[in-house]
């Protein structure tokens, strides 16, 4: 009798460490494998509140729906293209199941919405603006999951022949440069587009009316209007600082304002280019947006962690940059000031802050405004976003 219980002691003991095992290995972090479970059965982590300075969480099991993801770009800027770069090149998108993410750059707010609406992508990197203009029309499908920036790194520029013939200069308090500007032209994406809104916003605090002082000639691409800038057609514009360099290297452009040395009170930090796909699109592939967004997240945290390598890693996508400007203070104040911190939510009252610029900029009328929903689940949700 004392043998038989001895050996049903060791059977059961046995059958608990293989349990107990079992558990531990499916929980384990590492690449995605394929599963015989059905994609549904796998659900998006659900939302809670990160702590802020977490570790973010590294691939988990599960199966993306989609192996090959269409992504439309609508600049090939620093800000915005290295946690795509970083993604890519440390491995996350293949931790997470991905064999593809195609990239096509180019196209403005309003063609990447369209596209978006049509299925020709998957998911779009576009300014809020865009997202807050679609919002004031009926049959909205659009989500924002996940940000690319927070605040934005912008810097208006005038021409340096024009600012000699205005009597501009960079020691000019900045009312009165803006006053020299009456009557140029200033070259843009849409009136939707960021670049156009927040400068209008931004002019308008200080007591320039852009829209009433200068003819804006919207051109769709940040490519076009910075080509019609060094052919001298617009004589102002507003774009990424790395977009500007050749025109500060040949003498071309002189800063009007470095949007980075706006105080925060004047702009709060926001959601600005955002990851953006149909309701329809998460609802039928939630492993595949909740990859996407946590290969994001830990692209940012390895940039935090590491500059010089992200630096290094970044810098072949920007080689029409010399490496003095860009390792010298270039991708730092692109990259880093609006890079998303570990542990971040988005919330309610960012995007109250979205809308007023929106409303600010006139791209949306006060009934307009006053209808956008600003709620979770509506215009964007953290529920894609590792805990």
């Amino acid at each position: 009798m004392n043998m038989l219980r001895g050996l049903l002691t060791v059977l059961f003991a046995g059958l608990f460490f293989l349990s107990a095992w079992g558990q531990t290995s499916s929980q384990s972090s590492g690449p995605v494998k394929s599963s015989s479970a059905p994609a549904s059965q796998s659900k998006p982590a659900a939302p809670a509140a990160a702590q802020k300075g977490a570790k973010p969480q590294a691939a988990v099991k599960s199966v993306v729906e989609k192996k090959t993801v269409n992504m439309s770009v609508n600049l090939k800027a620093i800000a915005g293209t290295t946690p795509l770069v970083l993604a890519k090149e440390l491995g996350y998108w293949r931790d997470e199941g991905f064999q593809d993410i195609k990239i096509t750059f180019g196209g403005g707010g309003a063609d990447a919405l369209t596209m978006l609406a049509s299925g020709d992508v998957d998911v779009a990197l576009i300014s809020t603006s865009d997202i807050i203009v679609a919002a004031a029309r009926p049959g909205l499908d659009l989500i924002t999951v996940y940000p690319i920036n927070l605040g934005i790194a912008f810097q208006a520029v005038v021409r340096s022949d024009v600012a000699k013939e205005r009597g501009i200069t960079p020691d000019l308090p900045l009312k009165d440069k803006l006053a020299r500007l009456k009557g140029l032209t200033f070259g843009t994406t849409s009136k939707a587009g960021a670049f156009y809104t927040r400068t209008i916003d931004l002019l308008d605090r200080f007591g320039f009316d852009a829209e009433k002082h200068m003819d804006a000639v919207f051109m769709g691409t940040p490519a076009n209007y910075l080509a019609a800038f060094g052919q001298g057609k617009v004589q102002v514009v507003t774009a990424s600082a790395d977009t500007l360099v050749l025109f500060y290297k040949n003498n071309q452009a002189m800063m009007l304002v470095d949007f980075a040395d706006i105080p925060t009170g004047i702009f709060p930090p926001i959601p600005h280019t955002s990851v953006v796909l149909t309701k329809s699109f998460a609802a039928k592939n939630p492993n595949t947006v909740q990859g996407l967004v946590r290969a994001l997240v830990r692209a940012f945290h390895a940039l935090r962690q590491d500059p010089k390598k992200a630096a290094e890693l970044v810098y072949p996508e920007f080689k029409q940059v010399d490496r003095e400007t860009f390792f010298g203070g270039l991708f730092q104040s692109q990259a880093l000031v609006t890079a998303i911190p570990d542990g971040y939510r988005m919330s309610k009252q960012e995007w109250d802050h979205v809308v007023e610029y929106a409303l600010r900029s006139r791209i949306v009328t006060k009934d307009q405004a006053s209808k956008i929903d600003t709620s979770e689940g509506v215009l964007w949700t953290n529920k894609f976003i590792p805990k």
